[in-house]
C-alpha cells in the first residue's frame, strides 16, 4: 500500500483537498444565502470556510489516499466524475438560490422538477399550525378557487406548487425553527398565499 501523505505533496492529496474545498464552498454559499439573503456575505463566507477546510484537508487528510491501490485510468475517471458532480451541484445551487432561473435545475425541461418543492408543505403547515388545529386539512393547501369535485388545484409559492402536508406533526419542528432563523422563504413566497 502506497499512502500519499501531505508532506509528499502528492497530486491526489491536492486534488482531493481541492474537491472537498469546492464542495464546502458550494454548500456554505447555499446555506448562508438562505439565511442572510446576501450574495456578498454568502460568497465571502464560502471563500473563507472553503479555504480553511481545503488547507485542513491538505495538511491533515481525513482519509489517507492509497494511490497504489488503483490504476491511473481509475484516478482519471474519478477526477472527471468529481468535476462533473461539482458542475451539477453548482447548477442546482443556482436554482436553489434563485428559483426563477429554471435553466439551472436538474431537469429544466420537466415541469415537475421546476415547479415542485417538498418544502412548500412543511412551511405552510408550520405557519398554519399556530391557528389551525388540523394541518392535514386539504383546503389549507388548495387554491382559493379550487373545485373539490375536480383534480386539486394547489396554491403556489412563487413558481412552486404547494404540496399537501402528509407527514407526522414532529416534522414541523425543523421548519418552525428554521423560519425563526431564515424567514426569507416565508416572506418571499408566502405573500402569494391565502389560507
Amino acid at each position: 500500500m502506497k499512502l500519499v501523505s501531505p508532506a509528499d505533496g502528492g497530486l491526489a492529496v491536492r486534488l482531493a483537498a481541492l474537491s472537498i474545498a469546492a464542495v464546502t464552498a458550494i454548500f456554505t454559499f447555499a446555506v448562508v444565502a438562505g439565511v442572510t439573503e446576501s450574495r456578498i456575505v454568502s460568497l465571502l463566507s464560502a471563500l473563507v470556510i472553503a479555504a480553511s477546510v481545503g488547507l485542513w484537508q491538505l495538511r491533515r487528510p481525513t482519509v489517507p489516499i492509497d494511490v497504489g491501490g488503483c490504476s491511473r485510468a481509475f484516478l482519471a475517471v474519478s477526477l472527471v466524475a468529481a468535476v462533473l458532480a461539482l458542475v451539477l451541484i453548482s447548477r442546482l445551487t443556482v436554482f436553489m438560490i434563485d428559483p426563477a432561473r429554471t435553466g439551472y435545475s436538474t431537469v429544466p425541461s420537466s415541469d415537475f422538477e421546476v415547479r415542485h418543492s417538498c418544502l412548500t408543505a412543511y412551511f405552510v403547515a408550520a405557519d398554519v399550525v399556530r391557528r389551525t388545529p388540523n394541518v392535514y386539512d386539504t383546503t389549507l393547501y388548495a387554491a382559493p378557487d379550487d373545485d373539490p369535485t375536480k383534480p386539486r388545484k394547489p396554491q403556489t409559492m412563487g413558481i412552486f406548487r404547494v404540496d399537501q402536508y402528509e407527514y407526522p406533526p414532529p416534522f414541523l419542528l425543523a421548519p418552525r425553527a428554521l423560519s425563526a432563523v431564515a424567514p426569507g422563504f416565508h416572506s418571499r413566497f408566502f405573500n402569494n398565499l391565502s389560507y
